[in-house]
């Protein structure tokens, strides 16, 4: 029958182009048993975040509470090998709603920020040395999306040394992105402490966390 040898024809002509059609990551890669080892280090504190950089290279944002209130801190290791440092607390105890978030760039600088919702939003940066001590970005979270600090807000180091927040805000129908910035002082070492915020416009000197802008869009609505 005409209608039979038409369907059977479609059919062998399908399953000759799937058959022809080049698999997508037809070999995967294989996985170290580096990326899931322990934090043995860690002690009395959780994970909040990690971010990896190249080779074993890893930074993760930790936290422990204790009377006065929780203390922020970070563990690391180097790109040479899996082992784990101590735990380096960034901060003293006190009131963190979330955090710290970190990330890190391919040369092996890092950020990590932490704060309270309707509070600070305190940042400490290492460039290429040790760990500064925190500052107020100036920023203000007014809410977690979700009770998710990674939905409302999002830590960034690029190749230019550069590391930056930006703080999604939403209500009255819109949203608005904040986007903070800071880098390391010219002349000043490896690794440099950022001064206090000030009423800065953008591209203000590097060292402090200064406002590199913020987009609104009304009608817009954040991702849930």
């Amino acid at each position: 029958m005409p209608n039979m040898t038409n369907t059977r024809r479609a059919a062998l002509a399908a399953a000759a182009l799937l058959a022809a059609a080049p698999v997508a990551g037809a070999v995967p890669p294989e996985w170290s048993r580096t990326a899931t080892q322990a934090l043995p280090a860690a002690g009395e504190f959780t994970v909040e975040d990690v971010a990896a950089g190249n080779g074993f290279a890893a930074t993760a944002g930790l936290g422990a509470d204790t009377p006065t209130g929780r203390v922020p801190a970070v563990i690391e290791r180097s790109g040479t090998g899996p082992t784990w440092g101590a735990p380096v607390r960034l901060g003293p105890a006190g009131r963190v709603d979330f955090g710290p978030l970190v990330a890190r760039n391919g040369r092996g600088d890092a950020v990590a920020v932490w704060g309270a919702v309707g509070g600070r939003l305190n940042a400490a940066v290492r460039f290429g040395g040790s760990w500064s001590a925190p500052v107020d970005t100036g920023g203000k979270v007014p809410g977690l999306r979700n009770g998710n600090a990674d939905d409302a807000i999002k830590v960034a180091i690029g190749a230019d040394r550069r590391a930056r927040i930006g703080i999604l805000s939403c209500g009255g129908g819109g949203c608005s992105l904040q986007v903070l910035a800071t880098g390391p002082r010219p002349g000043n070492g490896p690794s440099s402490v950022p001064s206090a915020p000030r009423a800065a416009v953008p591209r203000a000197p590097a060292g402090r966390w200064d406002p590199a802008g913020t987009r609104s869009s009304r009608g817009a609505r954040a991702r849930r």
